[in-house]
């Protein structure tokens, strides 16, 4: 018979509340439908002001989209956790940032981020996944948990994912304790862990702007450094006969690009960086930056050479990115130009089929920063979106 995890453990959990409080972690909490009663826990001490800065509960999956600013596969899919895990660091340091230290090794700060698949009436037909993230400065964790057996209350569900989440918190702020999480045989609680280099440190705090992982180039000829960004989610072979055919087009090795702050996307956490790093080395050296736009990439990457596609350019000259702002569009064009590069334009097949750059209408000032990669030399009918919805 399953025991109440809450007659189990509730001692515990008041004593380990009680040394978050005392710890000084100051957190955000962000719960999918699920988790909720662990900010009721860390209200109901004296002390909670120390800890909980802000706390969300999005239940509906338009409101986790909204939250996140891109939809989901998943409500209890790993990343989506952690995706809400490094949006809730991101906004302990806006909260914090007065609190912080000049060299920001002040308080410490962890964005915590759960989910969970919505509980069935009846009884259930297959497990519910649970996973919990947790995002520090120092590292990127997630546990994930199936809960399989039809005998257990919600009230002992959701005690099970608070337990977890304050063990969590508890870690973060380098507490030595937890409480038991009351589990059947055959469950367990799978918990990945990847930890940051200082330079990823640097760049999610914001103190640099760019970081570079592999070898540099011994073969780089000139001052034109050949930079092909992009979000490769994941990497496909489209990519790498782009990268390929630049090479020889160039006579320069080529630099892969990611932006760890997408305009249209949360930040990246740690587990997502190392995994989108490893599928590019060692066959090239890639960049992390924080350069949401091309303005931002050309002053980091001045007279460089940017692999983009045909719908990438034409954004680019669309006022519709810029607030519906021609100005404020002729002007980034203006600054691209400043900074003296330009764009290896390749074709892209999109709703209106096959579009190469002489299929586009752009400002002359932009046109003349481009070269054309044309259909008899590239054609890719793949998108790394396209393969993400095939999974």
């Amino acid at each position: 018979m399953q025991m109440s995890p809450t007659l189990l453990t509730s001692m515990n959990v008041q004593e380990l509340i009680r040394n978050i409080h005392d710890s000084q972690v100051r957190i955000v909490l962000v719960s999918a439908g699920v988790g909720g009663s662990a900010i009721a826990d860390l209200m109901v001490d004296p002390g909670t002001s120390n800890t909980l800065l802000e706390a969300r509960i999005t239940y509906s999956s338009r409101a986790l989209t909204d939250f996140l600013g891109s939809s989901s596969n998943s409500s209890s899919d790993p990343r989506t956790a952690r995706a809400m895990a490094v949006f809730a660091f991101n906004r302990c340091l806006e909260l914090e940032r007065d609190r912080r230290s000049s060299d920001n090794h002040g308080l410490p700060f962890a964005g915590v981020g759960c989910t969970a698949e919505p509980s069935e009436e009846g009884p259930k037909s297959k497990p519910r996944r649970i996973c919990v993230a947790i995002q520090t400065a120092d590292y990127t964790t997630t546990s994930c948990l199936s809960l399989n057996h039809d005998d257990r209350t919600p009230e002992c569900e959701e005690r099970i994912v608070t337990n977890l989440i304050l063990n969590h918190i508890a870690a973060a702020g380098h507490v030595g304790k937890s409480v038991n999480i009351s589990l059947y045989e055959g469950e367990k609680i799978r918990t990945t862990r990847t930890d940051a280099m200082v330079e990823w440190r640097e760049l999610l705090l914001g103190l640099t702007e760019a970081v570079f992982h592999g070898e540099i180039s011994k073969t780089r000829k000139g001052d034109s450094r050949v930079v092909f960004p992009g979000a490769f989610d994941p990497l496909h072979d489209g990519h790498q006969r782009m990268a390929k055919l630049a090479q020889q087009i160039m006579s320069n090795e080529v630099e892969f690009e990611i932006a760890i702050n997408n305009v249209d996307k949360s930040l990246l956490d740690y587990t997502e960086i190392d995994r989108r790093i490893q599928q590019i080395i060692p066959r090239h050296g890639v960049w992390l930056t924080r350069a949401t736009t091309f303005v931002d990439k050309s002053r980091i990457f001045p007279d460089a050479i940017f692999l983009v596609g045909a719908d990438t350019i034409q954004r680019i000259a669309d006022p519709t990115y810029y607030g519906d702002d021609s100005d404020a569009c002729l002007s980034a064009i203006e600054s691209i130009a400043s900074n003296r590069c330009r764009f290896l334009v390749f074709g892209r097949n999109g709703p209106n089929g096959f579009q190469s750059l002489s299929d586009l209408h752009l400002p002359e000032k932009l046109m003349k920063l481009c070269q054309e990669v044309g259909e008899d030399n590239f054609r890719a009918d793949i998108s790394s979106t396209e393969i993400k919805r095939s999974l």
